[in-house]
């Protein structure tokens, strides 16, 4: 557990540390591949599971999730705390499962629609690499969760090394795979390291006294004020993410 002002700094501290290695991934990137129709596709492809993320999870569903989550651990209603991340965590698991399959059964139709300039073979490659890191969007979405519930025990490392764990991952594998797979192992470098972010929150996940259960109620009062908390804050997100 860390102290506010030691939560700070170590969410800083990992923030520009997780930017800086960020930056160093697409400086190899561009360093294998220059500025071209590779690295527009693969740009292109990045689109569409940051969308799906960063709407459901990344910007929307931790503001909502955490105050409620953390009131019922203040209120020592842990039981029915975990009652409400469970339904939340199959809810995302559910809505990521089918929004990853349409999005992969229509992914020409949507790179036509994000990127309606590019040549066929540009087009084609996007389509490719899409599929590759559409599950990023649900680890992600996974870890999103996972760092909501850490958050509401002052667990703020675990999540700042996994958000490191992750841009290292991507360049490991990246590095690794360049040579034989070229640009697509960049992409399939994305979902590992995705993986990896979540799979480094398990053992805290863990101790907290998480269990994950095949629960869902949407009639349980602590979902049902995150779902009308979230509605306006989807709305407002949306508009920005379609802009």
């Amino acid at each position: 557990r860390q102290q506010p002002d030691q939560a700070a700094v170590l969410l800083m501290a990992a923030t520009f540390i997780s930017r800086l290695l960020g930056y160093l991934r697409d400086v190899v990137l561009f360093a294998y591949f220059g500025q071209g129709s590779l690295t527009d596709a693969y740009y292109a492809a990045f689109t569409l599971p940051d969308f799906l993320y960063l709407l459901l999870v990344g910007s929307a569903l931790g503001p909502v999730f955490i105050p409620i989550f953390s009131s019922y651990l203040a209120k020592k209603q842990e039981t029915e705390a975990w009652r409400v991340a469970n339904s939340i965590w199959n809810v995302v698991i559910c809505f990521m499962f089918f929004g990853l399959l349409l999005a992969f059964y229509f992914a020409p139709q949507l790179i036509c629609l994000l990127a309606p300039g590019f040549a066929p073979e540009t087009a084609v490659l996007a389509v490719e690499l899409t599929r590759i890191m559409l599950p990023q969007a649900f680890f992600l979405a996974l870890a999103g969760i996972g760092m909501g519930i850490l958050h509401s025990y002052n667990n703020y490392l675990t999540p700042s090394i996994g958000s490191i764990t992750y841009n290292v991952a991507i360049l490991l594998v990246s590095l690794f795979l360049l040579p034989y797979w070229g640009i697509h192992g960049f992409a399939f470098g994305v979902t590992v390291g995705a993986f990896c972010y979540f799979l480094v929150e398990l053992p805290a996940l863990y101790q907290t006294g998480w269990r994950w259960q095949p629960f869902l109620s949407f009639r349980h009062p602590g979902v049902q004020e995150i779902f009308h908390r979230l509605l306006p804050v989807l709305l407002g997100l949306s508009v920005n993410q379609i802009n």
